[in-house]
């Protein structure tokens, strides 16, 4: 009756195994109880009648006793055994998982709970895609200090023989052993045959999960990586062109006109010289330093990604207002002008930035990054400088044409102004003459600089005529200045598609007589890059207009690509020294050796020479002290209107300017672009 007796003492192991509520359990344990109870009364009951019966009739009880012992212990045997079996089919249950941590808490949970073990380990080997990992914990949990890469593992206190006795089996592959399975007594324990077929079975469990598991995580590993790879580029480790598609989508749905996001694209400017003088792979370590500065200045950015070549784009969400952008661009070319080393050289490279904001400039990503090219393409007209997209400049916006049209009216309703800027003889400080410089009186927009509608005028078709209509109102107001004996001239700038018109001599020969000024103060502007063509009929107009007696004046010089090829072909009356040297002048040597060169070549061509953008004193003093003809600039006169010259210079009217519309051949000119 002992065995009846321990069985009733706590809640059978099938309780545990399946899971009961303790109320259901403790009731299970009573009703055990009451049938133990009543067990032995009916054994005492019968035990007494019998021997009331006949003393004799005993000796058949010990055999009937021991029969009784024999069921019972075979009643527990079979609870024992549906108890380990259902906490193996519920181990499966709770096995069926893909991640390798849980599979092994749940494997060690249950093997110390069925074999009463005090500690349990997974020792799994190095694969081609996973590395050697080892699990340990008790039925309370995985031990998280141990559970690491076995190279990693610190030493565990059971290793060290706190645990007395140890069991293990193999975890068996397809392959072989993946691995071994662990469990750690601290007592003496001897596991009989069946606990030792149930480690092993629980084993072959665990093994095959494992190896689930353990292929599922290579699989997100691989997936990640390959996610990853597509949204990252693999040489500098920053985003690519996907990754900056995504990101804007989000940051595009959250803009607004107070919130503007901005597209910044940089491109390199001096990149491939690297590549071609220090080779590739300079150029790559190079690429991945210049995108890891990027990425440390611009912690506001939403994403920094390259977007191929040498070409990388920023966005940044949340700006106030789209000028923000631009105060962004500035910081950012601030930082690309710092040098960079390598292998002991400090290679600078500066950059230049296109900026398009949204909602502002566009309506979509896709014009967004259209639209910032766009602002690049104008950016690197001019090295080092960053470009905010304007409509007028974009040669794919929808606003150009409808520009077009708006010139082709200012032409006819002679909306096109005229300002002087003046220039003055350094030695003696007279006036000399002034550039006339053309402004458009937009009837909805006000004074519009040329900045705003000449990239425009040049691919409209109206160039010729545009230009006839500036050089009609400057000689008609040149005409008119009396200032004694001295004969001031004005300077008109031409266009490249200007020297292509062979009919231009003539124009002007026209334009000169209708106005009875002299060939010679009239000087035509002209830009190195107009004469970079071969073209025979530059060369001809050239001649043309120098047979007239016009003068010619080679503009911004130095800035182009064949300044000395340039004057070879050309004979000009004058060198027109760009204000990039002319600034730097009065502080760096380089710029003023650079003035003082030009200066002279320019007197041994029969040339004089004009300094342009003096802004200052020094400036002044710097040019004349370098031997410098002309001057004009800020500091001498801004461009202004012909009355404010006249009062400005003192000049007395002769007679009036002819207005542009009322000769008979400028209206018949007018009526003729209008299509009138």
């Amino acid at each position: 009756m002992s065995h009846l007796s321990a069985s009733a003492a706590g809640p059978p192991p099938a309780v545990l195994a399946e899971q009961l509520p303790f109320h259901d359990g403790l009731r299970r344990r009573r009703l055990l109880l009451l049938l133990i109870c009543v067990g032995n009364i009916a054994i005492s009951v019968a035990v007494m009648g019998l021997a009331l019966w006949s003393r004799s009739a005993l000796v058949v009880l010990p055999p009937l006793l021991a029969l009784v012992g024999i069921a019972y212990r075979g009643y527990l045997h079979a609870l024992e055994e549906r108890d380990v079996w259902q906490q193996l089919e519920k181990a499966a249950r709770e096995l069926n998982q893909l991640d390798a941590a849980e599979v092994a808490a749940v494997a060690i949970g249950r093997l110390t709970s069925m074999l009463g073990a005090d500690w349990a380990e997974i020792i799994l080997h190095r694969t081609a895609t996973s590395p050697a990992m080892t699990y340990s914990g008790t039925s309370q949990g995985l031990d998280e200090e141990l559970c690491r890469p076995t190279d990693a593992r610190p030493a565990r206190s059971a290793d060290a023989g706190s645990a007395q006795v140890f069991y293990s089996a193999p975890l068996d592959g397809p392959q072989g052993a993946v691995g071994t399975l662990r469990v750690g007594f601290r007592e003496f324990t001897v596991l009989k045959k069946r606990e030792l077929h149930v480690l092993r079975t629980f084993a072959y469990a665990v093994s095959r999960t494992m190896q689930n598991a353990r292929l599922y995580d290579a699989m997100c590993l691989h997936a990640a990586a390959k996610a990853h790879e597509a949204s990252h580029d693999v040489l500098t480790g920053l985003g690519n062109r996907a990754l900056l598609h995504d990101r804007a989508e989000i940051a595009l749905a959250a803009a607004g006109p107070r919130r503007q996001c901005a597209l910044l694209i940089v491109d390199l400017d001096h990149f491939k010289e690297i590549n071609d003088t220090l080779g590739h792979a300079a150029g790559d370590l190079f690429l991945q330093r210049v995108g890891q500065r990027i990425l440390s200045s611009m912690g506001e950015a939403v994403a920094v990604c390259r977007l191929g070549g040498d070409e990388f784009g920023i966005l940044i969400e949340g700006l106030p207002a789209a000028r923000h952008a631009d105060a962004v661009a500035v910081r950012l070319l601030d930082m690309l002008a710092q040098p960079v080393s390598f292998d002991g050289l400090h290679l600078s490279v500066e950059g230049s930035v296109g900026v398009a904001c949204y909602p502002d400039d566009a309506s979509c990503f896709e014009e967004l990054l259209q639209r910032a090219d766009v602002a690049l393409y104008q950016a690197k007209s001019s090295r080092g400088s960053f470009s905010h997209y304007r409509a007028d400049r974009d040669p794919s916006s929808l606003h150009r044409p409808a520009l077009v049209a708006e010139l082709r009216a200012a032409l006819a309703e002679d909306q096109l102004v005229v300002h002087f800027q003046p220039q003055f003889d350094l030695q003696s400080g007279a006036a000399r003459g002034a550039e006339a410089l053309v402004r458009w009186q937009h009837p909805r927009r006000g004074l519009l600089a040329p900045g705003e509608f000449v990239d425009v005028l040049e691919h409209s078709g109206l160039v010729g005529d545009f230009t006839m209509v500036v050089l009609e109102k400057a000689v008609a107001e040149c005409a008119s200045w009396s200032a004694g004996s001295v004969a001031l001239t004005v300077s008109v700038n031409l266009s490249a598609r200007n020297l292509l018109d062979s009919e231009l001599p003539d124009q002007v020969r026209r334009v000169l007589l209708r106005h009875g000024l002299p060939a010679a103060r009239l000087i035509l502007e002209i830009t190195e890059t107009t004469m970079m063509s071969e073209l025979d009929v530059v060369e001809e107009v050239l001649s043309g207009l120098r047979a007239l007696g016009v003068q010619l004046s080679v503009d911004d010089f130095g800035t182009g690509y064949s300044s000395l090829a340039f004057l070879q072909r050309v004979s000009v009356n004058e060198v027109k020294i760009d204000r990039s040297f002319v600034a730097g002048a009065a502080t760096r040597e380089s710029d003023r050796a650079l003035v003082r060169a030009t200066v002279q070549l320019a007197h041994s061509l029969g040339a004089r020479a004009v300094g342009e953008g003096v802004e200052d004193e020094r400036l002044l003093v710097t040019l004349r002290e370098l031997g410098c003809d002309l001057a004009q600039g800020y500091h001498l006169g801004v461009p202004m209107p012909a009355e404010d010259l006249r009062k400005a210079l003192g000049l007395q009217v002769r007679r009036h300017p002819v207005p542009v519309p009322r000769t008979a051949e400028s209206v018949r000119h007018l009526r003729a672009v209008v299509g009138a």
